[in-house]
């Protein structure tokens, strides 16, 4: 049996350029937390989340609409960047069990972990990001599947939207 090795960025994407994807979104979000701290989500009131909402459902359904056999579009609904997604929102989840979480900001000690925003895992930029990305490949990935509509498609498109909202 002859065994054809893809390279890494070449044709469709797998699992190799997913996780690569998945550990830049880690490290630019780690990056984001050391610069900047934890997320204040006061900042994403009303009307900034009526906005960033509308944005996503826009890339949902332009990407899975209009360019849905592009390859990047392929690629970011697929089930190899999904899962790559899915599991290092796992390993933040994992962290969070592990590492007790403050809730009291007035009490935060200085040290790697705080700076990390490994005792706040959900205000952090790492999570967030990861949990951004995810959210807006679902929405591509339902829309794509949504255009043209067929019922035999109905119990897919509905779970997939009811994770979405």
């Amino acid at each position: 049996m002859i065994r054809v090795e893809k390279k890494l960025w070449k044709a469709l994407w797998c699992y190799g350029e997913s996780i690569l994807i998945t550990t830049a979104i880690l490290v630019v979000g780690y990056t984001l937390q050391l610069l900047y701290g934890c997320i204040d989500y006061h900042l994403f009131s009303w009307p900034v989340n009526g906005w960033f909402g509308l944005f996503v459902v826009f890339f949902s359904i332009i990407f899975g609409a209009i360019y849905k056999r592009s390859r990047f579009t392929l690629w970011f609904s697929g089930s190899n960047f999904s899962i790559c997604l899915m599991g290092g929102i796992l390993l933040l989840t994992l962290l969070m069990g592990l590492i007790p979480q403050i809730t009291d900001l007035d009490s935060i000690p200085d040290n790697w972990i705080s700076g990390c925003g490994l005792n706040r895992i959900t205000s952090s930029w790492p999570f967030a990001l990861l949990y951004i990305t995810l959210l807006m490949s679902l929405g591509v990935l339902v829309v794509r599947f949504m255009i043209p509509f067929k019922l035999s498609k109905i119990s897919f498109c509905l779970n997939h939207f009811g994770l979405w909202l």
